[in-house]
């Protein structure tokens, strides 16, 4: 997500001290469009009218498409 900081869910999605894990191997699509569109933690609610839901599923789509690490 352009403009977002590292620092919250890693570069790649791969979670941080102040977030969680979103990739890879992310969670179903819908689950993410219902926290998305849900959420009450740290990270507001965005509505349909703030981030489309075909922006959630290019999102999601991303964060499929990020390699697991080689280790």
């Amino acid at each position: 997500m352009a403009g977002a900081p590292d620092g919250l869910l890693g570069a790649v999605g791969q979670g941080a001290i102040t977030g969680p894990k979103l990739a890879p191997d992310p969670k179903p699509l819908s689950f993410i469009q219902v926290f998305i569109r849900n959420s009450n933690g740290p990270m507001p609610p965005y509505m349909q009218a703030m981030i489309s839901d075909a922006d959630v599923a290019d999102i999601h789509a991303y964060l499929e498409s990020v390699p697991k690490s080689p280790d």
